[in-house]
């Protein structure tokens, strides 16, 4: 008898401890380190902007926002920081290998006066590829709008408009001619001209940077 009721309690007592070891490795699953949520908050906060900017490279700029949408202001003076493709893209729309190198190395600035139904530019290149210097005026809504490149190849803006928060058009190139998009934005406190070529599965994206005494003034 002795012997039973000393295996029963020893059988308790592993019974006790095998829920104990249960208890503590479901604890352990289900509770995150202060670190452990650190890092998830870290993801949390990543995960937006890497669907963000898959969204502008794949083109789908759709605003998604409630209401009424503020349109950014795109004036000032913008100087080119940085391109991302540019050298490809050119030569996909047929620049020569050296003039499409050249390109990136030449500086850029962009001056906008933005109004409520037109956006004037004044394009600057220097050293001047073909074309050191060009005006234009775009009407929102307009059918198009004749233009040129940092080049001087002529081409045409097509229905440039809003959408969202993104100034939007069509973009030709007459002689040869090539069917292109445009999109510009604002992105981390810079100005975005982002061109696509849907036709030959192609873009390019030149990041612009406004000088401080507009941002002063």
């Amino acid at each position: 008898c002795d012997m039973a009721r000393q295996r029963a309690m020893a059988r308790h007592k592993l019974c006790i401890l095998l829920g104990f070891l249960l208890w503590s490795c479901n604890l352990s699953l289900t509770n995150v380190s202060p670190v452990g949520a650190g890092n998830e908050a870290v993801l949390a906060g990543a995960m937006p902007r890497v669907f963000a900017a898959g969204r502008y490279i794949q083109g789908d700029l759709t605003p998604r926002h409630q209401g009424v949408v503020k349109r950014p202001n795109l004036s000032g003076r913008w100087r080119m920081e940085r391109a991302e493709n540019l050298s490809g893209f050119m030569q996909a729309i047929g620049y020569n290998f050296l003039l499409a190198k050249a390109a990136g190395f030449a500086r850029v600035t962009q001056t906008i006066e933005q109004d409520e139904d037109q956006l004037r530019f004044v394009f600057e290149v220097n050293p001047p590829l073909l074309a050191p210097r060009r005006e234009s005026v775009v009407p929102v809504g307009a059918a198009e709008v004749s233009m040129s490149d940092d080049a001087g190849r002529e081409m045409l803006l097509l229905h440039p408009r809003w959408d969202g928060e993104v100034f939007r058009a069509g973009l030709r190139y007459v002689d040869p001619p090539h069917e292109l998009t445009i999109d510009r934005y604002l992105e981390d406190g810079c100005m975005v001209e982002h061109v696509r070529y849907p036709g030959r599965a192609i873009e390019m994206r030149r990041i612009f940077r406004k000088e401080s005494w507009w941002r002063e003034s």
